[in-house]
């Protein structure tokens, strides 16, 4: 069944949730797992980072429409100009995608690939299988950051950076169940 994005826009949340790409009605593949607490992770720290900071907003799981798609970004960032009344307002600056175990990493690529192309102004592909960061912004060819590497913005993300191995330490970590 096709529909516009607008009649997509109006429907009520599901979940798991449902994205729009090019008129299809498509799941988001969900996380399992220690990505499940590499995408919390990150996201406290991100949060954390931001408050202290007073640099805005990071959210987990919020919807974003870019362009003629609606994804529902793993992690969000919002800078103070992005934020009207303390809400976000257009694409974020940074947009974090984590790669489901069983998703080929090219499909959340087009993703981000779209997201840049549409106002996001840093996105970062997280795979857990390769351990392994790809870094995309406007006009640049992508970066690949592996183990031993420091992520880091700071025109986006002043003063914030993570070393990769401290973001994927999380897998190695026992979990209670």
């Amino acid at each position: 069944m096709s529909m516009t994005l607008a009649e997509f826009l109006a429907r009520p949340e599901t979940e798991p949730p449902l994205e729009y790409i090019e008129g299809a009605v498509v799941e988001k593949p969900p996380l399992r797992g220690h990505a499940l607490w590499l995408r919390a992770d990150l996201a406290t720290l991100l949060y954390g980072w931001a408050r202290a900071s007073r640099q805005g907003a990071v959210a987990s799981g919020i919807r974003c429409t870019l362009g003629e798609r609606s994804y529902v970004l793993d992690i969000a960032y919002f800078s103070p100009a992005r934020l009207v009344a303390g809400q976000p307002q257009g694409a974020p600056d940074l947009a974090i995608e984590i790669c489901p175990e069983d998703v080929d990493p090219a499909w959340v690529e087009a993703k981000l690939l779209h997201c840049v192309a549409h106002g996001v102004r840093l996105a970062w592909l997280i795979d857990p299988l390769d351990t392994t960061v790809t870094v995309y912004r406007p006009g640049c060819a992508p970066v690949r950051r592996v183990r031993g590497d420091r992520l880091e913005a700071d025109d986006i993300l002043p003063g914030f950076y993570l070393y990769v191995d401290d973001l994927f330490a999380v897998l190695e970590e026992d979990r209670p169940r």
